[in-house]
C-alpha cells in the first residue's frame, strides 16, 4: 500500500536528517547522484561512463547502507491499492529501489496488470498480465474479464455485475500509453 511506502520515505529522510552535517551532506550527494543516473535505469539506457563512476562511488560509500535497512538482497518491492506519487517512485529509484505499481480489484481474486523489473513506466500500472483481459471502454472506464473474478456479491444474486459484453466495469478511469501500459486517471464522477 502506499503509506507503507509515505512512511519508509518519511523514515529515511528524518534518519538522514539525524546524522552528522557532513555525513547528512554526504548522503544527500549521493542522493543526488542517483536522482541524475535514475533516468538511464528508468530507460535501460547504458549510463555514459562519467555518471556510472559518479554512481559506482555514490552507492557504494553511502546509498547502500541507506538500503540496508531493508536487507541487502531486495531487487524490487510491489505497490497498489492507490496510486504512489510517482515523485516518491523517482527518489526510492535515485536510492536504488525499484517500487513497481499493480493493480487489481476486490472483485478479482488474481492481479490485473504490473509492472516489471525488465518493463516499467512510473505513472502506470504496468501491462496486463497473463490470463487478464483489459479493455478501456468509450467512456475512459476500465473493464476487464478472466478467470479471477466474482460471480456475484452474497445475498445480492441476479443483480448483474457485468456488460452486454461479459466485461466487469471496474469504475475505475483509465487509458493505455504507445506502450501498452496502463494509465489510471481516475473515477467517473456521478
Amino acid at each position: 500500500m502506499p503509506r507503507f511506502y509515505e512512511k519508509l520515505y518519511d523514515g529515511v529522510r528524518e534518519r538522514i536528517a539525524k546524522l552528522p552535517a557532513w555525513r547528512r551532506r554526504l548522503v544527500e550527494w549521493a542522493w543526488q547522484v542517483g536522482r541524475r543516473s535514475s533516468p538511464y535505469h528508468q530507460t535501460r539506457q547504458p549510463v555514459p561512463p562519467g555518471p556510472r563512476l559518479e554512481w559506482t562511488v555514490a552507492d557504494r560509500a553511502f546509498l547502500r547502507r541507506v538500503r540496508a535497512v531493508m536487507g541487502g538482497r531486495l531487487q524490487c518491492m510491489v505497490t497498489g491499492s492507490a496510486p504512489t506519487p510517482r515523485h516518491q517512485l523517482e527518489e526510492f529509484r535515485a536510492l536504488g529501489w525499484l517500487v513497481l505499481e499493480a493493480y487489481g480489484l476486490s472483485e478479482n481474486v488474481l492481479p490485473m496488470a504490473m509492472n516489471r523489473v525488465d518493463d516499467f513506466r512510473f505513472g502506470t500500472v504496468g501491462r496486463p498480465l497473463p490470463g487478464s483481459e483489459i479493455v478501456v471502454g468509450d467512456d475512459g472506464v476500465v473493464r476487464v474479464r478472466g478467470p479471477g473474478l466474482l460471480s456475484g456479491y452474497l445475498g445480492e444474486e441476479g443483480q448483474p455485475l457485468f456488460d452486454a459484453d461479459g466485461d466487469y466495469p471496474t469504475g475505475d478511469l483509465g487509458q493505455f500509453d504507445s506502450g501498452g501500459q496502463l494509465r489510471l486517471t481516475g473515477r467517473p464522477r456521478i
